[in-house]
């Protein structure tokens, strides 16, 4: 016979981000998608992804005023903070996969830095990220859509998750 012991994340084991944490982002038009994210952690080192539904918008101003987000799986990897393993910050770049109209010009695609900055509760029961997404090259072999892309910034989302069982 086995008993399940619930780990005391209080005495010295830290709660760990492996697992699934799920909640919504809200973007810009009052829009919202579904997101997921699933992790994996060896020590302090955490990968997975990010898996984002459709229909978020967002204003990255500029000629990025109205961008929909294609990004559906974005790959993320990153290590814990030794002096607070409840913390985890990962950095990576992705391409969106579609092809879009914007002011009459073809872009075939829109590479993003995707940065996610998190917090673990101390329970490890429930995550909050903030999750950057930074335009940095609308298709490269076209310089008019690529000399544009210097007038969009960046959004950073507030993404409340909760662990899924």
């Amino acid at each position: 016979m086995y008993i399940l012991e619930k780990t005391n994340f209080g005495l010295g084991e830290a709660a760990s981000f492996a697992g699934t944490f799920t909640g919504e982002v809200k973007g810009d038009y009052d829009t919202k998608a579904a997101v997921s994210v699933t992790l994996t952690q060896d020590n302090n080192l955490v990968k997975g992804e990010i898996t984002m539904g459709r229909g978020l918008k967002l204003n990255l101003g500029g000629f990025c005023s109205d961008e929909p987000v294609d990004l559906e799986k974005i790959p993320v990897s990153g290590t814990t903070d030794q002096a607070n393993p409840l913390h985890l910050l990962t950095n990576t770049q992705v391409k969106e996969p579609t092809t879009k109209e914007k002011g009459g010009f073809k872009i075939k695609s829109v590479t993003m830095n995707v940065q996610m900055d998190a917090t673990l509760s101390n329970e490890g029961q429930s995550m909050n990220a903030k999750i950057t997404l930074k335009a940095v090259d609308i298709d490269p072999k076209n310089p008019v859509t690529s000399a544009a892309l210097w007038t969009c910034g960046k959004k950073v989302l507030d993404v409340p998750l909760k662990r899924s069982l």
